[in-house]
């Protein structure tokens, strides 16, 4: 993608400036389409449990920063780093979204545990690094050359125990 390369194309650039100034309207409409991320099973129970427990918490997205902080409000729970990749200069899978969090975090890669939505961010952690394991809810067909995973599961159940033990 041209953001990827650094230099925003000229259709990227407008695309961004009206995702980032949006409407009401998109505003209200990006809320109703992102609220169910916090009912998807186990999402908000799970932020609050490791959140409890004392775990730093960061988000990566490729929404812009506007976006990406209504997308942060849905969640319910506050987190401690938000990566957009309007901020980072990149979209996902690019490394440098899931370094920028990983700095920002200030804590060690092997200390850190990126949870995926999609597949191909397990190819953008795995350049930095970085441990995933793939929420993969949907059961999709793996990508082919996936990169190794810590775990694969349709829910967010076995993250706890491999995160606070």
């Amino acid at each position: 993608t041209p953001l990827a390369r650094g230099i925003p194309s000229k259709k990227l650039r407008n695309r961004r400036i009206h995702a980032i100034s949006g409407t009401r309207r998109r505003i209200r409409c990006t809320r109703r389409t992102l609220r169910p991320i916090a009912t998807v099973p186990d999402v908000q129970q799970t932020l609050m449990a490791l959140k409890a427990a004392g775990v730093t918490i960061g988000v990566v997205t490729n929404y812009s920063e506007r976006l990406g902080r209504i997308v942060a409000g849905c969640l319910g729970v506050e987190l401690d780093v938000l990566v957009t990749a309007e901020r980072a200069g990149f979209y996902k899978p690019h490394p440098r979204t899931y370094g920028l969090a990983i700095e920002e975090l200030g804590v060690a890669r092997d200390r850190c545990l990126f949870v995926a939505g999609s597949a191909y961010d397990l190819f953008g952690t795995a350049k930095v690094g970085l441990p995933a394991y793939w929420h993969d809810r949907l059961g999709m067909t793996p990508p082919a050359g996936m990169p190794e995973l810590i775990a694969r599961e349709r829910t967010l159940g076995p993250l706890l125990p491999l995160v606070l033990r």
